[in-house]
């Protein structure tokens, strides 16, 4: 998941900075502002907790501020609603998560780290077979992701599909042998 969220930062930035550069629309600014692009900047990053230090309410309330705006391009939006879903399962408020993942969808369907943290939102409410589903989805996109394999070997063994279960596990082990750690930091295991 860390590489994952590292990947979603580095989008959302790439794809937020040229919106700094050419000025985001008024409705992301305060009137008053005499430097809009540094509180725009400190939006961006809250909502995608860049320092580590935002509480997940505060990441949801930057987030929702960014999502008023309808000046960010529909791949920045799918970011922005994924870093909010993201805050959202923190919070274990999973009915908005799994709205927000939805949605980012709907603009960016082949957005791989969207169908695989909808996948673990999925495998968190032990809905395990919509979750080998959201993260068949995501490895068809990107099969190098150590976490769909992962999270989809945990669904398909408390499916009672051991087999290929452990197949999984055996490949997103190979792709990152800490790959049990990550899951265990959420109290996941196989």
């Amino acid at each position: 998941m860390h590489k994952m969220l590292l990947t979603k930062i580095a989008v959302l930035v790439g794809v937020a900075t040229p919106l700094l550069i050419i000025g985001a629309p008024a409705s992301t600014r305060a009137a008053a502002d005499p430097n809009p692009s540094a509180t725009l900047q400190a939006i961006v990053a809250t909502c995608q907790n860049v320092t580590g230090k935002a509480s997940a309410a505060q990441r949801v309330a930057s987030c929702s501020q960014l999502l008023k705006s309808t000046g960010f391009s529909p791949l920045a939006r799918a970011h922005i609603l994924l870093d909010r879903a993201f805050a959202l399962s923190i919070l274990k408020q999973w009915t908005q998560s799994l709205a927000d993942y939805d949605e980012a969808l709907k603009l960016a369907p082949k957005l791989s780290v969207a169908w695989s943290e909808k996948g673990f939102a999925r495998l968190r409410l032990h809905q395990y077979d919509m979750a080998i589903t959201d993260y068949t989805n995501a490895l068809t996109l990107d099969p190098k992701t150590a976490y769909s394999w992962f999270g989809r070997g945990i669904a398909r063994i408390d499916m009672g599909d051991k087999i290929n279960g452990t197949k999984d596990l055996a490949a997103a082990r190979h792709l990152d042998p800490q790959v049990d750690k990550t899951f265990a930091r959420f109290g996941l295991h196989p």
